[in-house]
């Protein structure tokens, strides 16, 4: 499990106790696997039946046990009228909208930057470095404005291109690298 040992290499799990290690694995494993709530709970169960350690009985347990933080908002609205509902399922009060055949309700999620970039350089930590320890081999990105980003190139280069519905931020024909 590569990402097990990127983690181990970044946070050594020998500083922890057996339990703690354990939950840790199986935080690593539920975030490797992209699994439900319900399937996350349903995984607990199962090694809480078949373990001899104290194992959380559910995943908001077991985050809270490794002292996980979830630093996001999320506000949910009518998608057709804008209007700011409490929860996923409510039905906008909206009488227009009540008239209308029912849409499903939309969510915007406000996370903060630096942490995602950290939990993505700490996940991809040993492909990172692989790719800084053999750059023959990397593959050929474009890279907006490629005539800046080559003047200020340096040894611990790390590059954010973000994108929205897998369209380009900007069009571009003469900025490669």
């Amino acid at each position: 499990m590569d990402d097990l040992d990127a983690h181990e290499e970044v946070y050594p799990l020998s500083r922890y106790s057996p339990e703690t290690q354990l939950k840790i694995k199986i935080a690593l494993f539920i975030r490797d696997a992209y699994m439900n709530k319900t399937n996350n709970n349903a995984l607990l169960n199962l090694i809480r039946g078949i373990s001899a350690k104290e194992i959380p009985n559910n995943c908001d347990k077991l985050w809270n046990d490794l002292n996980v933080k979830f630093l996001y908002k999320t506000i949910i609205y009518c998608s057709s009228c804008s209007k700011k509902l409490q929860h996923i399922k409510q039905r906008c009060s909206n009488n227009e909208c009540q008239n209308q055949m029912r849409k499903i309700n939309s969510e915007l999620i406000l996370f903060d930057v630096a942490n995602e970039i950290r939990s993505i350089t700490i996940k991809n930590y040993h492909l990172i470095k692989w790719y800084q320890e053999n750059p023959e081999n990397g593959l050929p990105y474009d890279i907006l404005f490629g005539n800046f980003y080559r003047t200020k190139s340096s040894k611990n280069c790390l590059s954010l291109m973000l994108s929205t519905d897998s369209k380009p931020l900007t069009i571009s024909t003469n900025s490669s690298i």
